[in-house]
C-alpha cells in the first residue's frame, strides 16, 4: 500500500463519519414520532449510539495512523535504493527511434519529420523499383551485411557484319559467330556506403564460313575456331561519397582489378582450305605450306573472340544515381562509366577500354512487381596491337593477286595489322519483373545504334538476367 493510497483511505473515513451522525438522528426522531409513548427502553440512546461510533472511527484512525508512519519511514530508503525512470521502466531510451514512433501524432512537426526521414531511407537504400537493369550503372550500395548473386546470359549470332571496315569485312566475307557469355556476379556489404563485387564471366565463340584471305577476291578460305572457357575475372569495391538524404544525387567510385584468369589460346583450324579461281589449295602448318596467321604466328583467333585475354588490368569508375520524386516523372536517371586499363600479354596488347551507360528507370504503374528501364551504353576499345611480320600475297587497285613472271604469287611482308575496335554502341527497353523485393528478373533486348570500325557487331542481341539479395 502505497503513501498515497493511506491518505485517500483516511480522507473517505473522516467524510463518511461526518455524514453518517445527522442521518442516523433523523432517522431516530422520525420513529419516534411515529410510535406512541412508551415506558423506557434498555437499549442505548442516540447520543450514546453517536459516542461509540465515534469511538469506533477513532480507532481505525488511529490505526491508519500506525500504518502511515510506517510506511513513511519506508519510502525514502526503497528511493534511495532503486529510483525508477521512465526509460529504466520501459527499456526504451527516450531519444531513440523507438520512442519517437511511440510520440507519433504527439505533435504536428513530428509527421512531418517522419515523412522527410523515410525520403531520406528510400534514397540510401536499393529500392527494387528504381535498380537499373544493367548493374555498373547505379550509385547505390548494398547495405551491411546483403549478400547478393545475380546471373546475366548474353546471347547473338553475327553473319558477316564485321564493321564499318569495309577492306576488313572482305576478309570475313561470310564468316559467322556465335557467341554465348554467362556472367556470374557476387556482391556483399560490407558497410553501410560500400560494396564488395566479384565478376565470374563464361564465354563460348564459334567461328566458321569463309572469307577472302588477305582481302584478295578470287583467294577464297574456309574458316573454323572455336574458343570455351573461363574469361577474365574482375574484383572490384564500390565507395559511396555521398546520397540524396544530404546532397542532390548518390555519388559512388569503383576500384579493382582484372586477374588474369581468361583462356586465350584459342585457334583456327590448322587444315584450312584455300581455293584459288576456285582451285583448293591446302593451307597448314603442318604439311609446310603457307598459313593464313593473321593474329598470330600459333593461328590464335583475335583477342576479341577469346573467352579471355589472360592479361592484368585495372579498373576504375564513378556512377551517379539521382531520384525523382515528381508523380509525373516518378523513377530513377542513373548513369556511369568504367575505364579497364589492360597489360600486355604474350606480345599482345588487348586495348584499353571504356564502358558508360546510361538510364531511365520508372514503374509503369502501382504495381511494386513490374518496372521498365531504357538504356543507352556503349563501349569504346582501343585496337589491338600482335607482334611478328606476316607475308602475304601483293593485290593490285581491283583487289586481285599481281603474278610474278614465273607464274607465282607476288609475296611481301608487313607488320600485322592491328584489330581496331573503335566505339558501338546500343540502346535497350528493358522489362524487369520483381516477383518479391529480393528477387528480380530481366530481360533486355539490345538494338545497335552506332556500329564499330572492325569485329564482330550484330544489330540484335539478347540478355537475361537474375538478381536475389538476402
Amino acid at each position: 500500500m502505497t503513501l498515497r493510497t493511506i491518505q485517500y483511505c483516511l480522507a473517505l473515513l473522516l467524510i463518511a463519519s461526518l455524514l453518517s451522525i445527522p442521518i442516523r438522528a433523523q432517522e431516530a426522531t422520525v420513529a419516534s414520532a411515529a410510535l406512541p409513548a412508551a415506558s423506557p427502553s434498555p437499549t442505548p440512546s442516540n447520543l450514546d449510539q453517536a459516542r461509540t461510533r465515534i469511538a469506533e472511527l477513532e480507532a481505525q484512525v488511529a490505526e491508519l495512523e500506525v500504518t502511515l508512519a510506517k510506511a513513511t519511514a519506508a519510502a525514502p530508503a526503497a528511493a534511495s535504493e532503486a529510483p525508477i525512470r521512465t526509460e529504466e521502466k520501459y527499456l526504451i531510451d527516450p531519444n531513440s527511434e523507438e520512442m519517437r514512433f511511440l510520440n507519433l501524432g504527439v505533435s504536428k512537426n513530428y509527421i512531418g519529420a517522419e515523412r522527410r526521414r523515410l525520403v531520406d531511407q528510400l534514397h540510401t537504400m536499393i529500392p527494387p523499383l528504381y535498380e537499373p537493369a544493367f548493374s555498373p550503372f547505379h550509385g547505390y550500395t548494398l547495405p551491411p551485411g546483403a549478400f547478393r548473386v545475380g546471373i546475366n546470359s548474353d546471347r547473338f549470332v553475327n553473319n558477316h557484319d564485321f564493321g564499318r571496315d569495309k577492306f576488313y569485312s572482305l576478309f570475313f566475307d561470310n564468316v559467322k559467330v556465335q557467341n554465348q557469355g554467362v556472367d556470374v556476379d557476387f556482391s556483399y556489404g560490407l558497410r553501410a556506403d560500400d560494396t564488395l563485387r566479384v565478376v565470374v564471366p563464361l564465354r563460348s565463340t564459334i567461328i566458321s564460313g569463309t572469307g577472302h584471305a588477305f582481302r584478295i577476291q578470287p583467294m577464297v578460305m574456309t574458316m573454323t575456331g572455336t574458343g570455351f572457357g573461363l574469361g577474365d575475372v574482375q574484383v572490384m569495391m564500390k565507395h559511396k561519397w555521398f546520397d540524396q538524404a544530404s546532397k542532390p544525387v548518390n555519388l559512388a567510385t569503383v576500384f579493382g582489378i582484372q586477374l588474369p584468369t581468361g583462356k586465350n589460346d584459342a585457334k583456327f583450324n590448322d587444315a584450312q582450305t584455300l581455293f584459288m579461281n576456285g582451285t583448293p589449295i591446302p593451307v597448314s602448318s603442318s604439311s609446310g605450306g603457307p598459313k593464313v596467321d593473321l593474329f598470330s604466328d600459333d593461328l590464335r583467333i583475335n583477342n576479341g573472340a577469346q573467352p579471355g585475354t589472360g592479361a592484368w588490368g585495372a579498373i576504375f569508375g564513378v556512377m551517379a544515381t539521382r531520384q525523382l520524386t515528381w508523380n509525373r516523372f516518378r523513377g530513377a536517371l542513373h548513369g556511369g562509366a568504367l575505364y579497364k586499363a589492360m597489360k600486355g600479354v604474350d606480345g599482345i596488347r588487348p586495348g584499353n577500354e571504356l564502358v558508360f551507360g546510361a538510364s531511365y528507370v520508372r514503374p509503369p504503374g502501382p504495381s511494386e512487381h513490374f518496372t521498365v528501364d531504357l538504356t543507352f551504353f556503349g563501349r569504346n576499345k582501343q585496337a589491338e596491337l600482335y607482334p611478328g611480320l606476316i607475308m602475304h600475297p601483293e593485290a593490285d587497285a581491283n583487289g586481285m593477286p599481281i603474278m610474278n613472271p614465273d607464274g607465282s604469287l607476288k609475296m611481301f611482308v608487313t607488320p600485322r595489322p592491328p584489330f581496331e575496335h573503335g566505339t558501338v554502341m546500343f540502346l535497350s527497353p528493358s522489362l524487369v519483373v520483381i516477383p518479391k523485393s529480393a528477387l528480380r528478373l530481366t530481360i533486355s533486348p539490345l538494338f545497335r545504334i552506332y556500329e564499330p570500325n572492325q569485329g564482330p557487331t550484330p544489330f540484335f542481341r539478347l540478355v537475361f538476367g537474375a538478381t536475389t539479395t538476402f
